[in-house]
């Protein structure tokens, strides 16, 4: 597997100072350095970690050292992000402080562009400024009259749209109505004795729900949900069985090149037995593209290796795109699988007709999630108006890798 070199996030001092009384009192500034390596960097999140002596304000203002421009800041925690762009091998220096925005224009860019999640009727949407990236299901959705019931499902993403409104998944197919949008199920497992198939609802033997949300963020920067799922059997002798708990984070950014979000799953046992998850040529983190693409001439997939339907079945590719024309433009969805996740690079299954594929690595052999273990999974999306451009896809996987860990600041 090819490895990038990791994002070089160098302090280059901090300073703290009295500015008298007043709201800046006790304000702290510092600046840093990011070096940008060998691919540019377009709106690429980035976390650092607070010095100490800006760990216990509210609000900090963020500018590019060398012109002083005013950049979106965002804190979590005892983090802050924000949105880096600079050309390949060229360093970036930042100035971090106490405070807000100093320039109306800045607040009022900020303002314009801020990333929400907003419930609406118990689902979530994303929104970066006014523009709609994508809904969570909280709720329970249910299928077109005549579909049977049991493909009821919650805990998944649909719709997810590009930046011109273009809708790229599908819920409900009439070919497949158990997948739905952006969706995490396995198939061929065992539980307790029994096989349990969570993504076939029609076998009624397990299915994959919505529990409860833990956390909702907004913001200058990015927008954060998370929430509980659980994974089902529903043919247990003493009635439905919760087998796994499993913990979403989606954060949608505040991008202009395209909406960019991320999903980072976290599976554990719900019980004291584990899971047995069986290797079979599907199963995993599924995607279903748009119901446009269905027997359509422009429909295709691509992925870092170069191949297409035709050739990229069950290829371990670092990152793969599916397009094709979206009320009458083209339109893609690109799911970059992160180097750390089991058996990585993930093997994908492109599903030879219809618009679906799934990062699935029980293609390479049987795995098992026991007891005090869990499974982490993280995935980073990108969805244009377009079709793929592999140079930009290379360039936005070589950044997603290259993140790295978050560096202290100095105390």
């Amino acid at each position: 597997m090819r490895r990038s070199r990791f994002m070089m996030l160098r302090w280059v001092g901090a300073v703290c100072s009295l500015l008298g009384l007043g709201l800046l009192a006790h304000a702290a500034e510092f600046e840093f350095q990011v070096d940008a390596g060998q691919s540019a960097r377009i709106d690429i999140p980035i976390r650092v970690v607070l010095p100490a002596s800006l760990q216990r304000v509210k609000s900090v203002q963020l500018v590019e050292a060398d012109t002083g421009k005013e950049l979106p800041v965002q804190i979590d925690g005892d983090q802050f992000v924000f949105l880096s762009t600079s050309d390949a091998g060229k360093s970036g220096r930042y100035r971090l402080s106490s405070g807000t925005a100093a320039l109306a224009e800045a607040a009022e860019e900020a303002a314009s562009h801020e990333v929400r999640c907003e419930e609406r009727e118990g689902d979530f949407v994303f929104l970066v400024g006014d523009r709609q990236v994508l809904t969570y299901h909280a709720t329970t959705s249910q299928p077109p009259e005549g579909t049977p019931d049991y493909y009821r499902r919650s805990g998944h993403i649909h719709p997810v749209l590009t930046p011109q409104g273009h809708v790229v998944t599908d819920e409900f197919p009439v070919d497949h109505p158990h997948q739905h949008g952006v969706f995490f199920a396995w198939v061929n497992t065992q539980f307790d004795g029994r096989k349990v198939d969570f993504w076939n609802q029609q076998q009624r033997t397990g299915t994959v729900e919505h529990r409860r949300v833990i956390e909702t963020v907004s913001g200058p920067v990015f927008a954060r949900l998370k929430a509980e799922l659980v994974h089902v059997a529903l043919s247990a002798p003493d009635g439905p069985v919760d087998v796994l708990n499993e913990e979403w984070t989606i954060t949608v950014y505040g991008t202009r090149e395209g909406n960019l979000f991320e999903i980072d799953s976290i599976q554990h046992c719900a019980t004291d037995r584990p899971l047995k998850l069986h290797e079979y040529h599907y199963g995993g983190f599924g995607v279903r593209g748009s119901g446009e693409w269905s027997g359509q001439p422009e429909h295709d997939f691509l992925t870092s290796r170069g191949d297409g339907r035709a050739t990229g079945n069950h290829t371990r590719p670092e990152w793969t795109a599916i397009y094709g024309q979206v009320d009458g433009e083209p339109a893609s969805l690109t799911v970059f699988s992160h180097p750390d996740n089991v058996r990585s690079p993930q093997p994908v299954r492109l599903h030879p007709s219809m618009p679906y594929f799934v990062y699935s690595p029980v293609v390479l052999g049987e795995m098992l999630i026991e007891p005090g273990t869990s499974l982490h999974s993280r995935y980073r999306i990108f969805v244009a108006d377009g079709n793929p451009d592999p140079n930009q896809l290379e360039r936005i996987w070589e950044n997603y890798v290259s993140d790295g860990p978050s560096t202290k600041s100095p105390n």
